[in-house]
């Protein structure tokens, strides 16, 4: 009698197929698993919200997805990547709530960065990350017959790069669809299309609104850091519109939000519950082609949304409307 196939997957040894809590690490993968079928309710709000901001964006979207442990939320915003990605929709960046920030604008920054710094599409090209095409895509708005001199190493002296670099960024600035993006951005991207290690540190740096020595500055041309208390928040309104000059969205999945209640006894501080729904607020006002998917126990949510004004309750459970996930499925 054979023996079924799909038995014979099951007890083969290697890599586990069937964990039930999703890993972080996993996130930039497709799911090979994923089952379009379930939480349709969810997914169709989250298509609307994409659909919306990369064609008629108006403001930034808030939209949150509740259910018990287990119930599979990071499964489904593994999901809500994958499908972004693979139709070239946008960018997502993934941000677990599991530590206490004294600024959550500069966290949020932080794993932005760092989630775009990782392949784009992994069953495309697994060395194209979403800063290298986010940078490739600004590059094709460049019609300066000099723009090919940048790839190639050794032709340029360094201050004849630099001065090459600062002319096609003021290009691209006066095109009409960069205007309101700031300048110092268009530079620190044109660098990374030099493919080089020494740039491409540099560069995630002042994506970072990091303090930088004088060397480090100089290998960008003496790119002036941000660092200010309301650089963060700039920075990601200045990434969100020129994502939305190309007409792609900027998703950001927040996960793990329940973990901010260990943090809720800070002597002296705001709740970190409310600081960082307000940041994330903050970011959703400012870029209107956001859409901000906040994951959390539903019991959590209860518990805390007393914390939110009413303004701030009606922004989160109001266009869309939450959405509880389903948690006895076959």
């Amino acid at each position: 009698m054979p023996t079924d196939a799909r038995l014979e997957a099951f007890l083969a040894e290697g890599p586990e197929v069937f964990a039930s809590v999703q890993q972080a690490q996993s996130f930039w993968k497709p799911d090979p698993f994923d089952v379009e079928s379930i939480n349709v309710p969810a997914r169709r709000t989250f298509e609307r919200l994409v659909k919306r901001a990369t064609r008629n964006p108006d403001s930034g979207k808030l939209f949150l997805l509740k259910g018990e442990s287990g119930s599979g939320k990071t499964h489904l915003v593994r999901a809500f990547r994958h499908s972004v990605h693979s139709r070239q929709l946008g960018y997502v960046g993934y941000l677990p709530m599991t530590v206490d920030a004294s600024s959550y604008d500069r966290y949020i920054l932080s794993n932005l960065i760092d989630t775009l710094d990782r392949t784009y599409d992994v069953t495309v090209d697994e060395d194209d990350t979403g800063l290298t095409r986010l940078s490739n895509a600004l590059m094709k708005y460049c019609k300066s017959a000099f723009e090919p001199l940048i790839h190639d190493e050794g032709i340029l002296e360094e201050h004849e790069l630099h001065d090459m670099i600062r002319a096609l960024a003021d290009e691209l600035h006066e095109n009409p669809l960069f205007r309101h993006v700031d300048v110092q951005l268009l530079r620190a991207l044109i660098y990374l299309q030099r493919r080089e290690a020494k740039y491409h540190h540099r560069v995630l740096q002042w994506l970072r609104c990091e303090d930088m020595v004088p060397a480090d500055r100089q290998v960008l041309g003496d790119i002036v850091p941000r660092t200010a208390d309301n650089d963060p928040m700039r920075m990601l309104t200045h990434l969100g519109r020129l994502m939305g000059a190309m007409e792609q969205a900027l998703v950001l999945c927040v996960d793990q939000v329940e973990d901010i209640s260990d943090f809720e006894k800070n002597p002296g501080m705001e709740p970190s519950f409310r600081r960082a729904i307000n940041s994330l607020a903050a970011f959703a006002g400012n870029v209107p082609t956001a859409v901000i998917v906040v994951c959390c126990l539903s019991d959590f949510w209860a518990a805390m949304r007393r914390q939110l004004t009413q303004a701030m309750l009606d922004r989160i459970e109001n266009d869309p409307a939450p959405v509880t996930l389903d948690h006895l499925l076959t």
